[in-house]
């Protein structure tokens, strides 16, 4: 694929960014009322991104729909990560936000490596597969941990905590 019409995928990823806000906002509320269905969600538009390009990747506007799909997952999912942290743990949150953001970290290092060697020795179909099995992975941690946790007030008041207390 030429340069040209890689830097267009990051346009649309853009675009969708700022045009789809009201579509998300209107996701979350008919379909991810909560902070654990809203990861639930993104990580089902991933899978379905990852799918349709592992399918479909033959046509550049297939990617575009993938990239469509992604990104609508990451927006579902960027705002809900901090959310969850602040509310499941309390005055614990910056360290379990500074873990995520660490692992965050290393996969944007090896994921590159990784995928970089699976493309030198297998082809983007082998990427693709992995970007599938990977996103498939997150939505089923993620609905195992929404069925285990299903306590309604995770963070007890008495967690919280004042400098001056």
């Amino acid at each position: 694929m030429d340069l040209k019409y890689y830097s267009l995928l990051w346009t649309v990823n853009g675009i969708v960014i700022l045009a789809f806000q009201p579509f998300t906002n209107w996701i979350k509320q008919n379909f991810a009322q909560n902070i654990v269905r809203q990861m639930l969600v993104s990580a089902l538009f991933s899978v379905a991104a990852f799918s349709f390009i592992l399918f479909f990747h033959e046509l550049y506007v297939y990617l575009i729909i993938g990239m469509v799909l992604a990104t609508l997952g990451e927006m579902m999912l960027l705002p809900a990560i901090p959310t969850f942290f602040s509310e499941r743990t309390g005055v614990n949150a910056p360290f379990y936000m500074g873990l995520a953001g660490g692992f965050a970290n290393v996969g944007r290092m090896i994921g590159p490596l990784l995928f970089g060697h699976a493309f030198d020795l297998w082809g983007i179909g082998a990427v693709f597969f992995l970007g599938t099995l990977s996103s498939l992975a997150a939505l089923v941690m993620f609905y195992i941990h929404a069925n285990m946790n299903k306590d309604p007030d995770p963070v007890p008041e008495a967690a919280f905590r004042t400098l001056g207390a």
